[in-house]
Formats: C-alpha cells, sequence, structure tokens
C-alpha cells in the first residue's frame, strides 16, 4: 500500500474519531446544559410560589385582625348602647368618661 493512502486513512480516522468525541460531549453538555436550566426554572418557580404564600398569609393574617377588631368594637357598641338605654346616670356618666380622649 502506498503510504500516502494509509495517511490518508489514519488522517481520515483521526477526524472521524475526534469527531465523535466532539459529538458525544456536545451532546452530554447539551444534556447537562438543559438539566441546570430546567432546575434553575424549578428552583425560581419555587421561590415565586414560597413568595405568593407568604403574601397570601400575611393577607389572611391582616384580614383576620381586620375582623377581630371589627367584632371587639361591635360588641362594645352594642354593650355600651344597651347600657345607655337602661338610663343610669352612673353608666352614661362612665361610658362617656370612657369615651374621652
Amino acid at each position: 500500500m502506498d503510504t500516502s493512502i494509509v495517511n490518508n486513512i489514519i488522517t481520515s480516522s483521526v477526524t472521524v474519531g475526534v469527531g465523535i468525541i466532539t459529538a458525544i460531549a456536545a451532546y452530554k453538555g447539551t444534556i447537562k446544559g438543559a438539566e441546570m436550566q430546567m432546575k434553575s426554572q424549578q428552583d425560581t418557580a419555587l421561590l415565586q410560589i414560597q413568595n405568593e404564600q407568604d403574601a397570601l398569609n400575611d393577607n389572611i393574617e391582616k384580614q383576620n385582625r381586620f375582623n377581630q377588631k371589627a367584632i371587639r368594637n361591635f360588641i362594645s357598641h352594642e354593650i355600651k348602647d344597651n347600657f345607655m338605654k337602661l338610663g343610669d346616670p352612673k353608666l352614661v356618666k362612665l361610658f362617656n368618661e370612657y369615651d374621652s380622649p
């Protein structure tokens, strides 16, 4: 066999081998990159869900405080109104003093 043919076969074989190795590395890199991107998106989504849950919990807590305050005010008003209807001057004076700043 001629030396140039052997050199061409060896060169072609090396080129094909390097091409195969490069293709495998690119494939694995693409897979790894996709996995990293999916993980990042999952982390971002979980963080967003957690932030939304925290905001929802804060709103629920604010609503509960508001409801409790409204109930206390209503009950206080009803008690005062009922005692005022009794017309006892001592109670009227007591409530008037309580309402004064």
